[in-house]
């Protein structure tokens, strides 16, 4: 963004800089959900995984078939001069990454990386171009409050220094992409984290549950303590669960060298806002754990792991969890549920559900129904209202052909099932 002027100064290039402005305006806008584009067959049968009919549920892919296939709906991006255009596009439609995926180890290397190292292979990615995205992460930290006061007090006040050095350390692991695979590079990464933690962490795990725990510790940010105690205490099979998932590469043919967990097959998940969820109920750490694998069990039942969808990844989004507390997950009014609902081939998200008011509206061939708790219920040796039934833990109910009509078990009020699979009182 800097040219050089006479004797030795140098300015800024004012359309380079119009560009950034303009990428720092729109790359969030399709988080707002009614914005986002439904895949037209007139002018694509697919788009980045998303089909001829389906709504693009990934903001990031959202903008990017925007600027691809609509670039007049956002004049301010139309108005640029072609150079810069083509620039905006490199960040959001070529590259197809997210630096904060990477910092907050929240994808699996497939979704991470894939297309990032297709264009390092092909030799297509100009190095001013790559320098133009990475000095937009920077301005996006600041540009994701709406006023440029709050802007900067985030950026400022509210990002501790040690966590932007680590952001900053990380852009040369990219450059690795041209010798190592998705998966070495993301591994390298972790592993990276964790032996330059501070205070230190001791040796860095192996074995079946190693990247979980990697994940799970960069995710917690700062909590990571809690977390990994957390972790060791879970319920063997929700432990599992966690460790299964979350070493899915996402890639065919490609495995993380220091995790023995049994994770063939795919799609992968990657848990959109998973690192929000966590750090919001760092005082709850395992009931937040249980909550993130009990979104990966069920993401699981909509999606079966099979061996040719291996290099496939799904996202799921968990914004409706991400400002709440476990304990406020659990306040639900008599009929009300969570739910997780597949919206399309590539994606799935947790709702609040109400089975007296949606009842027509509940399609339960693509919905599963999260049955969370909070720490008291997920940890072996502690108190289980769900086993004992001393009290109604969430009102989450899995209907079946055999228990009461939706209407007559959301009048009885907030219930779980004991299992969690089939309808119980």
């Amino acid at each position: 963004m800097l040219i050089p002027g006479s004797n030795g100064t140098k300015g800024h290039d004012e359309e380079r800089t119009l560009a950034m402005l303009v990428l720092t305006a729109i790359h969030d806008i399709m988080k707002i959900e009614q914005l986002l584009p439904t895949v037209s067959s007139a002018k694509t049968r697919e788009f980045c995984g998303y089909r001829a009919g389906e709504v693009i549920s990934d903001h990031d892919v959202a903008l990017g078939y925007v600027l691809e296939h609509a670039p007049d709906a956002l004049p301010s991006y139309s108005g640029l001069p072609a150079k810069q255009r083509d620039s905006v596009k490199f960040t959001q439609c070529n590259m197809e990454y997210n630096m904060g995926w990477l910092v907050q180890a929240e994808a699996p290397p497939g979704a991470l990386f894939r297309k990032f190292k297709a264009i390092i292979s092909a030799g297509k990615a100009d190095p001013q171009d790559v320098a133009f995205y990475f000095t937009h992460w920077l301005t996006d930290l600041a540009g994701a409050e709406p006023c440029p006061q709050e802007g900067c007090e985030k950026f400022v006040l509210k990002f501790p220094q040690k966590v932007l050095s680590s952001f900053l350390l990380s852009f040369p692991f990219v450059q690795h992409l041209s010798t190592k695979t998705e998966t070495q590079v993301f591994e390298d990464y972790l592993q990276w984290r964790w032996s330059t933690h501070e205070p230190a962490l001791g040796p860095a795990p192996r074995g079946e549950g190693a990247i979980a725990r990697l994940r799970l510790s960069i995710m917690a940010q700062g909590c990571h303590e809690a977390f990994l105690e957390a972790y060791e205490e879970l319920m063997p099979e929700v432990r599992q669960t966690l460790d299964t998932e979350l070493a899915r590469t996402g890639i065919s043919g490609q495995a993380y060298d220091t995790d023995s967990a049994d994770a063939q097959g795919g799609p992968a998940f990657l848990v959109y806002y998973a690192p929000a969820l966590l750090q919001r109920n760092h005082a709850d750490a395992p009931g937040s754990l249980f909550v993130l694998a009990e979104v990966l069990r069920q993401a699981r039942l909509l999606w079966a792991a099979e061996t040719g969808n291996a290099g496939e990844t799904v996202t799921i989004m968990v914004d409706a969890l991400k400002e709440l507390t476990v304990e406020g997950m659990l306040q639900l009014n008599p009929g009300e549920i969570w739910a997780l609902h597949r919206v399309s081939s590539k994606s799935a998200q947790v709702k609040k559900l109400s089975m007296l008011k949606d009842q027509d509206t509940l399609d339960w061939n693509s919905m599963r129904v999260l049955t969370l708790s909070s720490a008291d219920n997920v940890i072996p040796g502690r108190s289980s209202t769900i086993l004992q039934g001393e009290k109604p833990v969430c009102g989450l109910v899995l209907v079946t052909d055999d228990a009461p009509s939706i209407r007559e078990v959301a009048m009885l009020g907030p219930y779980t099932g004991c299992c969690g699979l089939s309808f119980c009182l």
